[in-house]
């Protein structure tokens, strides 16, 4: 069946005086990271400003994504190298799966994600999966557009984030880091960063 498109008229698009605006103000680099209320994968109630005092590594995720790149934080702890160059972290560090999709992602579903249970080689490492960071999510630039007819289907960008051991965000760059990269990024956090 053959379809045409017929063209019925021509208009300029009109020329704007300021510059669009993100909807929420973006946390660049070196400010403090908004605390935000999660719950973790074993259902407990955690902010992020307990974490406080480790480099934090954090990534947004949801468990039913098909992207490879989805499961960025167990790539990180899978790759040997890359948890060898960890061990010269000035402190704890921390991952942080923070799940956009709460309405599925229950603490059961987190706690099935592969990198959870990803082994550490002795290096100081906790990984915590949580759900309903959708507010630090944006403030970090994350966007999701949710398909009305199919819930299950979450266009998104990928967002990473290195935060300090005060809840600053430092800079990793872009989500096209390899794990050694963001290893290094939390290893160059100072024990006394500030």
């Amino acid at each position: 069946m053959a379809r045409t498109v017929e063209k019925t008229g021509w208009a300029p698009l009109p020329v704007r005086k300021e510059p669009l605006r993100p909807a929420v103000s973006l946390v660049e680099p070196g400010e403090t990271v908004p605390d935000q209320a999660l719950v973790d994968q074993d259902g407990k109630p955690l902010r992020l400003s307990s974490l406080r005092g480790s480099a934090v590594l954090l990534t947004f995720v949801y468990t039913r994504c098909r992207c490879p790149s989805s499961a960025e934080d167990g790539r990180v702890l899978r790759d040997g190298s890359a948890r060898r160059q960890g061990r010269t972290a000035a402190g704890p560090v921390r991952l942080l799966s923070v799940s956009f999709d709460p309405d599925f992602d229950t603490p059961a579903e987190l706690r099935a994600m592969p990198c959870v249970s990803a082994p550490t080689d002795g290096l100081d490492v906790r990984h915590r999966a949580t759900r309903g960071g959708g507010g630090v999510g944006a403030r970090l630039g994350l966007s999701l557009i949710r398909d009305e007819k199919n819930p299950a289907d979450i266009t998104h960008n990928l967002r990473t984030a290195v935060i300090d051991r005060q809840g600053a965000r430092q800079d990793l760059d872009g989500n096209q880091w390899a794990p050694a990269e963001a290893i290094a990024a939390l290893a160059s956090v100072p024990a006394d960063s500030k």
